[in-house]
């Protein structure tokens, strides 16, 4: 399916969901996980068959990176819109396919899509490396760099759970892009290979987990200085 196609499919098909998420990318990729977490818990709880609960835990897995995934792509949307970033000629590298002149304006006038729609349409957002490529092309920096060295002042709530005041990746999270990574590695294969002979344990995924919400935690702690406030 061609660029042009594939563009008007998918919004069309993501308006009819919008209302049914939260404003903020951030608040839906928390309600989203927290959901999840509370499905995860009841089945430790109340179920013994131990292939039940490593399905659960994998499901847990997809889940997070769905919610990420959805995060980044809501990022996007409207990041380029954004004073300070749409005049960002490193945009256009993500913007390569070439479309005839009447696509462009069907696209973008009858459609009344974005560059942001069409750069989320694009790409997936389910490992690092491509996350750190849009991002990096979008605000023209070295995006996981900055965002490992950014330091965060936590709310209330935010320093009851992590049991600090403020969080560095680079500093209190050393290890957290092996983590994260792991994270994506582990949703590629659950999806893609099943077997019911996997293993994650619980602490492992809580681990696993608390680095990932960290992670999105300071990007998005990060991001806000692009948002205008009025």
């Amino acid at each position: 399916m061609k660029l042009f196609e594939r563009l008007i499919q998918k919004k069309r098909k993501e308006l009819k969901f919008l209302h049914k998420r939260e404003i903020y990318p951030l608040d839906s990729f928390r309600i989203k996980n927290f959901y999840a977490i509370q499905i995860l818990i009841i089945i430790e709880k109340h179920t013994k068959d131990r292939k039940i609960k490593i399905e659960a835990r994998k499901n847990f897995i997809i889940n997070c990176v769905t919610a990420t995934e959805v995060y980044f792509k809501d990022i996007v949307k409207v990041l380029p819109e954004f004073p300070g970033v749409k005049d960002n000629e490193k945009i256009q590298e993500l913007l390569k396919e070439k479309v005839s002149l009447w696509e462009a304006y069907v696209l973008f006038k009858e459609e009344n899509l974005k560059i942001g729609d069409v750069i989320a349409s694009n790409f997936s957002f389910q490992n690092l490396e491509e996350i750190d490529y849009v991002m990096s092309k979008i605000l023209d920096l070295k995006f996981l760099d900055h965002i490992e060295n950014h330091k965060v002042y936590l709310d209330k709530d935010d320093k009851e759970y992590y049991g600090m005041k403020t969080l560095c990746l680079k500093a209190d999270l050393p290890e957290w892009r092996s983590y994260v990574a792991k994270v994506f590695n582990l949703r590629h294969d659950f999806v893609h290979h099943v077997s019911f002979k996997d293993r994650i344990g619980f602490q492992r995924l809580g681990i696993l987990w608390e680095h990932l919400d960290a992670f999105i935690t300071v990007v998005d702690n990060f991001i806000l200085q692009y948002i205008p406030t009025e």
